[in-house]
């Protein structure tokens, strides 16, 4: 979207993940092309397939780049690098080095595989013109050696609320919203104790993953599971619940170090948020006062709180005005549009 508002043509290179889709495509009116052969959502299963599908879609796209020509290629984390650092390599481009998860925090593995890999992580990073983390804890756990050519963008949405004014008023139903990927590290299963434990809660649910998680969300009588929806569509939901749940395993390093989007989109909407304490993240949110912290699955905790934010709308009302400020201060769309043009314009003027 800034690239465009800046007068940049642009063109996003995606693997097959899904069957019967188009090769060429459009998505929320960028142009899209689809390389490589089908490999699905795997969810840690499938690792023969998962790296034939990799390796395909990385000899298809270096293939592709060389026949389009771009000046600027933004390589989206480690899997999809490598055909974009042999293209700029080649041919003397800018590239782009976008860290979605930090390649040494995603496995449960020894501290010396954990350095070699956080150190070639490192490498790329200063293979790159540029990389991108969503927050400075994850910079900070980069190499120091490559940490300058390291900036922060907030994962954050668009601002659709301005002139907002979220009221709360005690009311027959609580709503809680989930909206990601269904596995057992979102504490799923704790957030449906939650609902159980309140009299007057529905849990409204989006996205996609473990087929299991699904079923049993379609079936409980007090939520309203509604499969995959667009991002407009999560706004638009996150805008009417009363709180916003992004909780995450903390046995796995990488979800200590999580940067969900729903943080940001409950925030822009004034929206309290339930988080675990474990999570870096839930720093700001306390130091605010903005959502819910507490230590992952502790179910009597989350419920107390949010019985008694609830039975009075100044509690609720205030919480509301700090996520506001909170988003305000650190992840506002002003401010991460302002970091991703300074980075093109640096990038364009090389």
């Amino acid at each position: 979207m800034v690239a465009e508002e800046m007068g940049l043509s642009t063109l996003f290179i995606g693997a097959n993940r899904e069957k019967d889709l188009p090769q060429s495509d459009e998505w929320s009116g960028f142009r899209v092309e689809r390389k490589g052969r089908y490999y699905p959502m795997l969810n840690g299963q499938g690792f023969g397939l998962y790296i034939k599908g990799l390796m395909s879609f990385n000899f298809k796209t270096f293939k592709y780049l060389i026949k389009v020509k771009p000046e600027i290629v933004h390589i989206s984390d480690i899997e999809s690098y490598w055909s974009g650092f042999l293209y700029c390599k080649i041919y003397r481009k800018k590239m782009i080095y976008n860290i979605h998860d930090n390649l040494a925090q995603r496995y449960q593995l020894s501290k010396k595989l954990k350095w070699i890999l956080n150190n070639i992580e490192g490498i790329a990073v200063k293979c790159s013109s540029v990389a991108l983390v969503p927050e400075e804890f994850r910079r900070a756990s980069l190499p120091n050696y490559c940490k300058s050519k390291v900036k922060v963008v907030k994962n954050t949405p668009e601002d659709i609320s301005e002139g907002l004014q979220r009221e709360f008023q005690i009311k027959e139903q609580v709503t809680i919203f989930y909206a990601g990927w269904m596995d057992e590290g979102r504490g799923i299963h704790q957030l449906i104790e939650i609902v159980n434990a309140l009299e007057n809660a529905q849990l409204i649910c989006a996205g996609e993953g473990d087929n299991k998680i699904i079923e049993m969300l379609k079936s409980h009588e007090k939520v309203n599971y509604l499969g995959f929806l667009t991002h407009k569509e999560i706004m638009d939901y996150t805008n009417k619940v009363d709180f916003v749940y992004a909780c995450y395993n903390p046995c796995r390093e990488i979800n200590l170090y999580a940067a969900p989007n729903k943080l940001a989109e409950a925030l822009s909407t004034g929206c309290p948020v339930i988080v675990n304490s474990e999570a870096k993240v839930s720093y700001n949110v306390e130091q605010y006062h903005c959502g819910i912290v507490a230590p992952y699955g502790n179910v009597d905790e989350i419920t107390q709180q949010i019985k008694i934010i609830t039975q009075d709308p100044n509690v609720y009302n205030e919480m509301s005005r700090q996520a506001r400020k909170l988003f305000e201060k650190e992840y506002s769309w002003i401010v991460a549009k302002s970091a991703m043009q300074q980075t093109l314009n640096q990038l364009i003027a090389r």
